[in-house]
């Protein structure tokens, strides 16, 4: 009797423990970087938009993506010129951005760099990117690559994807972190967590430091923000030969 009584104890905390391990594998030593219930919660994530697609709200008027796709590098050649960004570039500034972010790594001298700079400083809020990465053949350094030296100089500001731990097993990107406290960054003194470009963007546009941002975003280790996403306002496609737009999800 004593045996039958406590049988519902014994199996309240086996099923507990097995719900720990596999919602945490590492808990107990498994190689396995997601649980269980992770699939479950970004196939739950991923859907919840889908299925509101037309009642999402729209996008900040205030956020334009000039995007360069496969139709212009087949015209333009791969790496774009340097001077398609210049006058991008300048026709933002005659626009009245306030911001301009280059989602692209100038990490090689090319022609028209001269040019480029100088619309970088004619501008005056510019973000360029570096990436700082700790790899196998680094044997733990860090290892940092920058703009040429002639394009960092006229940035603004400087600012790090920090993309590789938000790319979930699906390929998909759900969550951010303004900061990385793993590598120390390389701008701001080792002591600082490394920038975000995101983090350099919100603090060139508000006017708001870095540490400010660091404060009301902890850098604890496992601290993201969640992504909510929003539609696009406008969005220009390619058509097919028909006539038809040329449809690729945005999430």
């Amino acid at each position: 009797m004593k045996n039958a009584k406590s049988f519902p104890k014994r199996m309240c905390l086996a099923l507990s423990l097995l719900s720990v391990i596999a919602y945490v594998p590492a808990i107990v030593g498994l190689p396995f970087t997601d649980g269980m219930f992770s699939q479950l919660e970004r196939m739950w994530h991923h859907s919840s938009f889908e299925w509101r697609a037309n009642k999402l709200h729209a996008g900040d008027e205030r956020l334009l993506v000039l995007a360069v796709d496969d139709k212009a590098i087949g015209e333009l050649g791969f790496p774009l010129p340097r001077n398609y960004y210049t006058k991008a570039l300048n026709e933002m500034t005659r626009l009245g951005a306030k911001v301009v972010i280059f989602d692209v790594l100038f990490l090689e001298p090319r022609e028209g760099d001269k040019e480029f700079s100088e619309a970088m400083r004619r501008h005056g809020g510019v973000i360029n990117l570096y990436t700082a990465s700790i790899t196998g053949e680094s044997k733990g350094k860090v290892v940092v690559r920058r703009p040429v030296p002639i394009l960092e100089k006229a940035s603004k500001a400087l600012g790090c994807p920090i993309i590789d731990r938000h790319i979930d097993l699906d390929g998909r990107v759900r969550t951010l972190a303004l900061f990385d406290p793993e590598i120390g960054d390389p701008v701001r003194g080792s002591s600082a967590p490394l920038t975000s470009v995101a983090a350099a963007a919100i603090s060139l546009y508000t006017g708001r430091s870095l540490e400010e941002l660091q404060e009301k975003y902890p850098t604890e280790d496992g601290l993201f923000l969640m992504l909510n996403y929003r539609r696009p306002r406008t969005w220009p496609m390619e058509l097919d030969p028909t006539g038809v737009p040329i449809y690729t999800p945005p999430y």
